[in-house]
Parts: C-alpha cells; structure tokens; sequence
C-alpha cells in the first residue's frame, strides 16, 4: 500500500474510489497501521496563534483563518491531500486572510476528504455573510473536490487545484467554471508530469495553468521533515513555493470577485 502511495496522484484517485466504497471503520484500520501520516510542522501549527491581522477558529469540521478587523465577503476552502494534517496548510491560509479573504481548511475523517465530500456546503452555511466562494483542493482533495461539483449542491465561483488533476475514471470536461491549476515540477514520482499532461484532456480547455519550477508535491503545505522525507524533491524553498502558490491563488480569486454580487 504504501508503495502504491508513492505513485502519485493517478494511484490517489484511485484509492479515493475504493476507500469510499470500502467504508469508514476500514479507513480506520488501513490508517493506524499501513498508511502514512503527513504531520504538520511547527511552523504550521505556530500559524494557528493568528496575529493582529488573523483570528483563527478551530471548529470541529475545520479550520477558518479571518482578516481582522475586516468583514469578508469572498472565501477559499481547502480540501486537504490524503492523509494530510489539515493544521499543515495554515501558513498559506493565513497569507490568504491578511490578503481580506476568509481562508478555510476543512478537516477530514481519518483525513481523506473522500469521507466528507459535501463538506464545503456544511462550511458555507456557517458563514452567510460571505457571498462568493472558491472551492480548492491539494492532490487527493483536489480530486475530491471535482467529485463534488458532480453533484447537486451550490457550485463555487470558482476551483483551485494545487499538484491535482483527474483521469478517464472522473471526465470533467463539462465545467464551466473558472479553474486554475497549480502544479510542481519536481515531483518525486518521476512519470507525474507525463501523466498530468495526459491527463488535461479530461479537464475543460478553459482551465489556466501555472507550473511551480522546482516545486514538489507537498511543498503546498508545511509537513514534518520526517513524514515527507522519501517525497521531498524541491529544488526551491517552502517559503518561495508556499509564495508563488498564495500569489497566484490571490490573482486568480480577485478576477472572480464581483463588488454587489449575491454569489452562489
């Protein structure tokens, strides 16, 4: 199992697919015992503290960074990676509420958002004071997060997938929405840029693309050295991916905003 982990993100989506058809108490067991955990380093969980410009709220089903004292009206969710602390991507997230938006990253049962894909709709309701939203996801959430505007619930204005593609399994040429995709070119599975090329062709045409030049696949987040160790590829620091992956989420979220929009 864990070798197949290492294969990528192809090998993601596919396990998202039996996991949810295997279950809840299964994930469990797998979990404990064969699977990887990705920790959060201290520097993430440090970020969790806010600051004079961030509150942090850590409820239950996620974790909401807000710029303070300001009153946001457009917001970015995040669905993590497999098996990712969620805690992991707080850097980024506070970045992004000292840019004015509210960033929120969900947690995950056993940490595989294939286990909650509806959790953006539960995350919305709790904030009726924002009117747009963009929906994100990193790697396996990335996934998941396609999977959930399969469905019949309130569509984001738009999607952001950090180092996340889909494949034949999950064709979705169909989306109108905005979409930017991020993605490393570093990364430690050497096939990953073949594949990911290969693989466009079940996204719509429209989708903008950016590569992070010496980035690696979990360089999104901020992780434990120990837990990514065999995974880390990067050719160029955190600080600069973590940078160059706020900076252009942030440009591709202010073409979105609509000033007097009602939002979906």
């Amino acid at each position: 199992m864990r070798l197949l982990l290492r294969h990528g993100l192809a090998t993601c989506a596919g396990l998202a697919l039996v996991l949810g058809v295997a279950g809840y108490g299964l994930v469990q067991d797998w979990y404990r015992g064969l699977l990887p955990e990705r920790r959060a380093s201290a520097m993430a969980l440090a970020a969790l503290a806010g600051s004079d410009r961030v509150t942090v709220h850590q409820a239950q089903h996620w974790l909401a960074f807000a710029p303070t004292p300001e009153e946001p009206t457009m917001a970015f969710v995040l669905y993590p990676g497999g098996f990712c602390a969620p805690e992991a991507y707080a850097p980024v997230a506070a970045a992004l509420a000292e840019q004015g938006y509210l960033a929120v990253i969900a947690r995950m049962p056993a940490d595989l958002a294939i286990l909650a894909t509806d959790r953006f709709e539960e995350i919305r309701h709790a904030y009726p004071g924002v009117n747009q939203w963009v929906l994100g996801g990193h790697s396996l959430g990335g996934v998941v997060a396609l999977r959930y505007l399969r469905g019949q619930g309130p569509s984001p204005r738009g999607l952001v997938l950090w180092d996340s593609y889909t494949d034949a399994r999950q064709p979705m040429t169909g989306l109108t929405l905005p979409i930017l995709s991020l993605y490393s070119t570093a990364h430690h599975d050497p096939e990953h840029l073949r594949v990911f090329e290969e693989t466009r062709r079940y996204l719509p045409q429209h989708v903008q693309y950016r590569a992070i030049e010496g980035g690696d696949h979990f360089q999104f987040g901020s992780f434990l050295a120990t837990d990514i160790r065999e995974e880390h590829t990067a050719t160029i620091s955190e600080a600069r991916q973590q940078r160059e992956t706020l900076e252009a989420t942030v440009t591709f979220m202010r073409a979105l905003e609509r000033p007097h929009d009602s939002g979906q």
